[in-house]
């Protein structure tokens, strides 16, 4: 299954895009590399924390599925959170490491993303590179994983 998809650079041009979903081995090392950053601890926080709000709502449903995100994260600190999750990706190699492995199967204007091509297009184009990062972690359902 192939997700296609379309990204403007920093200069406004229409860059296509195609993600080939990552397979077991190549999951599990992002999976790995998501949770050496921290992102487990964090979404596991949340997670916890959406717990202890529906039972002091004293709603029946702890299942997950119908959380109130505002009273999760009133308490929530996001500051330590964010700093939680740089310190780990510094120590676990930064984005030169986790970049490449999420856009291992990411195409851009049919070439796939080698790390060559990498150096070549995002730099002066951070905003193109988040974006396709996110959509990666979507498509492979890395978000919902750490949540879980």
């Amino acid at each position: 299954m192939q997700n296609a998809f379309e990204l403007n650079d920093a200069q406004g041009k229409a860059h296509q895009y195609v993600i080939i979903p990552h397979g077991w081995e190549d999951g599990l090392d992002v999976v790995d590399a998501l949770l050496d950053i921290g992102l487990g601890p964090v979404a596991e926080l949340l997670y916890a924390q959406a717990m202890e709000a529906a039972k002091a709502s004293n709603k029946s449903d702890t299942s997950g599925d119908n959380i109130d995100m505002s009273a999760m994260l009133k308490n929530f600190d996001r500051k330590e959170a964010v700093k939680s999750v740089r310190d780990g990706l510094r120590t676990s190699g930064g984005m030169k490491h986790l970049a490449p492995l999420l856009l291992k199967n990411t195409h851009r204007d049919g070439q796939p993303l080698t790390q060559s091509q990498l150096m070549g297009v995002y730099p002066q184009n951070w905003g193109e590179l988040r974006s396709a990062l996110i959509k990666v972690m979507e498509v492979n359902g890395f978000f919902e994983l750490l949540a879980g």
